[in-house]
């Protein structure tokens, strides 16, 4: 909540990582921050609601300002990129014609964390 103490050091910072959650409690203050001021930000969000709300209200800030923004680099989506990227690229060394897209669907057999529904 102190959004002065925020600024100073998103000012100060090339890039400031958030590892720990929920993000749409504590990080609003320290993205809006990083796209005012051009400092990138990067996360391991789940939050998939919370990082498209980011999007949609600062994007044009972040962009203006030349801020790199992003979500999704952490254990909820890497999997999925990783085994996206192993079978794209295998596919593509046994098959001449190209890939356009991928669908990816899975199941979780788990529970979620307070932040990632």
């Amino acid at each position: 909540d102190d959004k002065v103490g925020i600024e100073k050091f998103v000012k100060r910072a090339k890039v400031v990582a958030g590892f720990a959650g929920p993000f749409v409690k504590y990080s609003d203050f320290v993205v809006e921050a990083c796209c005012n001021h051009g400092t990138h930000w990067v996360d391991i969000t789940g939050e998939v609601a919370w990082s498209r709300w980011c999007s949609d209200r600062w994007n044009h800030k972040a962009i203006a300002n030349g801020a790199c923004i992003v979500n999704h680099c952490g254990y909820d989506s890497i999997p999925s990129d990783l085994g996206t990227l192993f079978a794209v690229n295998t596919l593509r060394s046994r098959v001449s014609s190209p890939i356009r897209s991928v669908i990816n669907y899975q199941i979780g057999l788990g529970g979620f964390s307070g932040g990632s529904l």
